[in-house]
């Protein structure tokens, strides 16, 4: 149970366009944690853990599913699940992972098209991160240009005449209070302990309505059908059985040697192309997994869950036969061999909440990139 929990808590992402999600996950990941800490050294009964599991897939479902619906429907599990964000942070209270802003907390850091976003922007973020002081300086400028991001579409949407219903914003609020009340909490010394005042939650929780309202009007019926069938594979539940040559990288030394391995890894890859030796032989010599037992073979696979997302990417890219590139993950560095494929039989509608989902990404990228290239970004401090 343990292991299953620890595998869900790592499971709770989102996309860079929902930072109101991402800080949820993120604090998800903390008390799932910290929760299982407590369980190597006391124990957890099981109406707590079942607590946890319920609490991490009702996010991962949530974070999955946002973007794709419409209606009553959108607003029902809008309703259920946006108030996560604010449970998340009243548990977080408990860990100190939030304090309170330091005096500089009012310093402007950059002016996105005349909106600033102040230091407390950025302490707010980088607390819900849980950086420690050391690692700051290499993550400040990486969060920055995401809080850049999300002015920047802000202010798209804004000129797009696009914004959030302020009723259903206003119920969610009201939802956040009474949760807090329940506590025992005064909401708005609550929040403005942690520097979160009304106008900032009503940004965050109004962004993704927002922007899920600009997809909806933006991606045309045959966009999502087109989408589906260049992405079929991937998309309608096929399955394929593979081989895997795995290797270890060494965080100590990753650079020098990533750069060992994947040479070796490409001198292995040339072998097996012409014929010098079969996949199952060099997985049985050569790879650092345990399936190297089995010649390398994992069995069956699907487009997501049993390897890390760019070994599937790799993986449904081949055709039974080939033999991949060698594939650099956070694991170690992977090589691929199709053996065989099993169609999938799920249609365009099944696949629907994912595709938009992939859409939605893939034009909040776009959208950014053209509104960092008309400029108006002043960066105050450096």
């Amino acid at each position: 149970m343990v292991q299953k929990t620890v595998l869900m808590s790592n499971l709770v992402v989102c996309h860079s366009q929902d930072w109101t999600f991402n800080c949820v996950a993120t604090l998800a990941r903390a008390w799932l944690h910290k929760e299982l800490a407590v369980t190597d050294q006391n124990g957890m009964n099981g109406c707590m853990m079942k607590r946890c599991l319920k609490m991490g897939y009702g996010m991962v479902n949530w974070i999955r599913t946002i973007s794709t619906f419409s209606g009553s429907e959108f607003k029902t599990k809008l309703r259920r699940y946006a108030l996560t964000f604010v449970w998340v942070v009243v548990c977080a209270t408990n860990q100190n992972i939030l304090d309170a802003t330091d005096a500089d907390s009012g310093k402007v850091l950059v002016k996105v098209q005349g909106k600033p976003i102040t230091k407390a922007d950025l302490d707010l973020a980088t607390r819900i991160q849980q950086l420690r002081p050391d690692h700051r300086i290499e993550r400040d400028t990486e969060l920055l240009e995401r809080l850049i991001d999300r002015q920047l579409i802000r202010n798209f949407l804004a000129a797009q005449k696009i914004q959030a219903p302020a009723d259903e914003v206003e119920f969610l609020i009201q939802r956040a209070e009474s949760i807090l009340k329940k506590r025992g909490e005064d909401p708005k010394e609550f929040f403005k302990r942690f520097g979160i005042t009304t106008e900032r939650l009503k940004d965050e929780l109004g962004l993704p309505i927002a922007w899920h309202i600009y997809v909806l009007k933006t991606v045309p019926p045959e966009q999502i059908r087109e989408y589906f069938e260049s992405h079929r594979s991937e998309l309608d539940g096929t399955e394929l059985r593979v081989r895997q040559i795995f290797m270890k990288v060494n965080s100590a030394s990753l650079e020098t040697r990533s750069e060992t391995v994947l040479a070796t890894m490409k001198k292995i890859r040339m072998e097996i192309v012409s014929s010098q030796t079969d996949f199952a032989s060099a997985a049985k010599k050569y790879s650092q997994a345990p399936s190297r037992d089995n010649g390398g073979d994992i069995g069956k696979i699907g487009f997501h869950g049993k390897v890390p997302n760019v070994v599937a990417k790799a993986a449904f890219q081949l055709k039974p036969g080939e033999v991949s590139e060698p594939v650099v993950s956070n694991l170690g560095i992977h090589m691929i061999q199709v053996v065989e494929q099993f169609p999938g039989d799920l249609s365009v509608e099944d696949a629907r909440p994912e595709i938009l989902e992939r859409l939605s990404q893939n034009l909040w990228e776009q959208t950014i990139e053209q509104e960092r290239n008309k400029g108006r970004i002043e960066r105050t401090q450096k």
